[in-house]
């Protein structure tokens, strides 16, 4: 098993015992990326993540204290 394939599972495994998304904050943060000055949905994946994130931390504004990369 290489670091990427370790790195991989690892992160399933924490997004499985986080439990179900925060549809709560999934939705307050579509409401606040769709009422920035751009069309809505301009940013493409980059919106679907921001969404996925605020779903993961509860939160619809989160903030990453470090970077990483999934």
């Amino acid at each position: 098993m290489s670091a990427d394939d370790d790195s991989v599972r690892r992160a399933a495994e924490a997004v499985h015992r986080r439990g179900p998304l925060d549809a709560g904050a999934m939705a307050a943060a579509a409401e606040i990326l769709d009422a920035l000055t751009k069309p809505r949905g301009s940013l493409g994946r980059l919106e679907s993540i921001a969404i996925w994130l605020a779903g993961v931390t509860g939160t619809p504004r989160p903030m990453p204290s470090r970077k990483a990369i999934i």
